[in-house]
């Protein structure tokens, strides 16, 4: 079942645009918790036009998810995390990551290590579901992404504060998450990868690659992070990365260190909108009194109405 799918059983009220990016998987990681947040996204893809025709992907760990009937509408390919891999993975996330107090955290982020094996397509897009997505915007991103593995950078700390943690001013970090959108990436940002969003070609959608990053994360010890894995992995082989522009996968905290007109500005730009850090929007409304949260979060919330159909479907 593609989105369009939905459109057409009349599950979602939109006029879609048209699309061409069905050669493209729609990729999904999530367990029960985040069902609400999968079925905003879709919506929101619907509302964009954005990959209207590509198969959807769901993988999780949690049986509950696999007895949602939106879920299994919508999916073309469903899989529950078991047996070896289900070991593998979560060995990697209670061994292998700093912080054993986040073991719980640590196996929602390697069950997206699941996406590498044989898709429907010869080319996937995986997709956090905590974002929302403004614009049409897949056959661009298809455009750009040239190499097996392309994904945005971490947002760092340097694109707000000094290196004593005093705040820059504004319109200096406006300079800076303009730079961002730009792809004009310095020091951290250069290598560090963030996993929200990547876009994979044919090499890494197979078992060996699973076995071959897995066999690394192992080998490698301790990180900080499920991502760090991926960061390591690439310095050792960068012509398999592409680096995109932030404007695929913008954390939407950033978004609250301009003023409103900048933010409003930068939203014109950003693709991708990813709810990456603290003050979820989905746990609370936004502060009214903060103009800031009232734009960003507002939009997660007006996205989440659009997607109401899809809750009540059964």
């Amino acid at each position: 079942m593609t989105i369009r799918a939905l459109l057409d059983k009349g599950l979602l009220p939109f006029e879609p645009r048209a699309s061409r990016s069905h050669e493209v998987s729609i990729m999904f990681a999530f367990d029960w918790a985040y069902l609400h947040l999968f079925k905003t996204a879709i919506a929101s893809l619907a509302y964009s036009s954005n990959f209207l025709d590509s198969p959807l992907v769901v993988y999780t760990d949690d049986r509950r998810v696999l007895e949602d009937k939106l879920v299994q509408l919508c999916a073309d390919k469903l899989v529950l995390l078991e047996g070896a891999k289900k070991a593998l993975l979560h060995t990697l996330a209670e061994n292998h990551v700093k912080r054993p107090e986040r073991a719980e955290w640590n196996k929602g982020t390697f069950l997206k290590w699941m996406i590498f094996e044989q898709q429907p397509t010869d080319m996937a897009l995986f997709l956090d579901v905590d974002m929302i997505f403004n614009e049409k915007f897949d056959d661009m991103l298809m455009q750009v992404c040239d190499r097996p593995f392309n994904a945005v950078p971490q947002f760092k700390p340097h694109l707000y504060k000094r290196s004593d943690d005093t705040l820059l001013d504004k319109s200096t970090c406006f300079k800076n998450f303009s730079k961002a959108l730009d792809a004009h990436y310095t020091g951290a940002m250069l290598t560090n990868i963030n996993s929200g969003l990547i876009f994979l070609r044919k090499e890494m959608l197979s078992d060996d690659f699973f076995r071959e990053i897995t066999d690394f994360a192992v080998a490698q010890g301790k990180s900080v992070n499920e991502q760090v894995k991926f960061t390591e992995y690439f310095k050792r082989y960068p012509r398999k990365l592409r680096l995109l522009s932030c404007s695929y996968n913008f954390q939407e905290l950033f978004l609250q260190r301009v003023s409103n007109d900048d933010a409003r500005a930068l939203l014109k730009r950003i693709h991708v909108l990813h709810f990456a850090g603290g003050g979820k929007p989905w746990t609370k409304l936004p502060d009214i009194a903060k103009d800031s949260t009232r734009l960003t979060q507002g939009l997660w919330h007006w996205h989440r109405t659009l997607a109401q159909p899809l809750f009540s479907f059964d």
